[in-house]
């Protein structure tokens, strides 16, 4: 096992790098790279394209790459803060909380024709939604994967309030995981879908934020499950003991922390383990870059009537103090330890790029831990 730490250093350089690389590829190149290198630091180098799929009960937000000629002279896609709500609660709130937010993707452009691209399920955490990490999961589709972002209704944001839908049908977290893998494989092979000719349900990575856990090991025996992520997802990867890889993730401030330490000294190799300073539980969501914009929308929704408890609301805002990490610069260490690991299982990167020792040094103006096994 090894562990390393950083100091503060450049990551100015790695995104300098990528961003020329975006400007002089069509994505399609392999980075010439080495272990220390933090080559997968912020966007990739294809634009990204977003779809909903439905599934029974509940729907799946998708990213996924597409081409600069796809997405000339299109407005870039939004969703609103109240889109999940339902509409007898929307009457009741003040308009200009109904935040809009914007991604960096493109509405139902089709998918790049040189795929078929692996595919990456991500599930929420408690509170969360599909749409509510948008600006992490679209990093993750600009560097080659399928990002299928699942509603979770069972411990979603209208389950955490009281008000979840009668009708919602009450299901495992390893049946709505399946039945998204099912929908991709068919939304890939449908030549009416967006999807088309895309997809690759035959190399999937399974991801989780917190209470997503639960789906993120779901489903480890499967055999197109080649890697795992659990991103602040405490020891919810205890029972994980096959060696696939598995990537633990969190803010070093997050008090679940430890839990997630353990559990990753709980699994065997393949795993990797990284904690980044300054960061809490939420600093993986777009409500964090919201409120570390200046706009804290949770507290105006309290004020407004919204029945958010408080055994919610200052879980709500761990990672979002004005003394955290700036969320782009947090999403951008995510994000290459994350493609990196992937890319590494799906054997796309044949010797691994950027999970060496070094890489713990290089990222600018962050500290983070990093422990692994090769």
């Amino acid at each position: 096992m090894r562990i390393a730490t950083s100091p503060a250093r450049s990551l100015a350089g790695s995104t300098l790098l990528a961003a020329l690389a975006a400007a002089c590829s069509d994505g399609s190149a392999t980075p010439q790279t080495g272990p220390g290198d933090a080559a997968y630091a912020g966007f990739g180098t294809y634009p990204v394209g977003v779809t909903t799929l439905d599934l029974q009960d509940r729907q799946v937000e998708v990213w996924y790459p597409t081409d600069a000629s796809r997405t000339a002279g299109r407005t870039k896609a939004s969703y609103v803060a109240f889109e999940v709500l339902p509409p007898a609660i929307v009457a009741i709130l003040p308009p200009d909380l109904n935040l809009e937010i914007g991604m960096d993707a493109y509405r139902d452009v089709a998918i790049r024709g040189d795929g078929p691209f692996p595919v990456f399920t991500f599930s929420h955490g408690a509170g969360g939604f599909r749409h509510a990490y948008s600006g992490f999961l679209t990093r993750l589709a600009s560097h080659g994967l399928v990002v299928a972002s699942i509603d979770h209704l069972e411990w979603g944001l209208l389950e955490q309030v009281g008000l979840r839908p009668a009708d919602a049908i009450d299901r495992t977290p390893a049946d709505v995981v399946l039945e998204t893998l099912v929908r991709l494989g068919d939304a890939g092979r449908d030549p009416s879908s967006v999807l088309h000719g895309g997809v690759d349900t035959t190399r999937v990575a399974t991801a989780g934020h917190s209470a997503g856990g639960r789906a993120a090991f779901a489903l480890s025996e499967r055999p197109e499950i080649r890697a795992m992520i659990g991103y602040a997802t405490g020891r919810s990867s205890d029972g994980v003991r096959n060696g696939k890889p598995i990537l633990l993730l969190a803010g070093e401030e997050d008090d679940g922390a430890p839990a997630l330490e353990e559990s990753y000294d709980a699994v065997p190799p393949t795993r990797r383990f990284v904690s980044i300073g300054a960061s809490g539980h939420n600093s993986f969501t777009d409500q964090c870059a919201i409120i570390h914009g200046g706009n804290d929308f949770l507290e105006k929704l309290v004020a407004a009537g919204f029945p958010i408890p408080e055994s919610l609301l200052k879980p709500a805002k761990d990672g979002c103090l004005p003394r955290n990490l700036e969320p782009a610069a947090f999403w951008d260490v995510v994000t290459h330890f994350t493609v990196a690991h992937v890319r590494a299982a799906f054997g796309i990167d044949e010797t691994p790029v950027g999970l060496g020792d070094g890489v713990a040094a290089a990222f600018d103006d962050v500290t983070l831990r990093y422990r692994h096994d090769p």
